[in-house]
C-alpha cells in the first residue's frame, strides 16, 4: 500500500460552465497515474491546469 503524505497547498479552481464540465470529464486522463504511483501529482495538476486553459481559450474565455 502507498501512503501519500499531507497535502502542502491548496489549490482553488473557479470554473463555471463549459470549462466546468471539462475538468471534471478530463480529471483522471490527467490525474489517474498520480493515484497508481506513476506520476508525481504536482506533474499530473500541472498537466490537466494546462490542459484546461487551453480549452477554456479556445472556447472564447478569457484565463487569468
Amino acid at each position: 500500500m502507498r501512503r501519500c503524505s499531507p497535502p502542502k497547498e491548496t489549490v482553488t479552481i473557479n470554473l463555471t460552465g463549459a470549462p466546468k464540465v471539462k475538468a471534471r470529464g478530463i480529471f483522471g486522463d490527467y490525474l489517474g497515474k498520480s493515484y497508481t504511483g506513476n506520476q508525481k501529482l504536482s506533474d499530473g495538476v500541472a498537466a490537466w491546469e494546462q490542459a484546461l486553459k487551453d480549452y477554456a481559450k479556445d472556447q472564447g474565455y478569457i484565463v487569468k
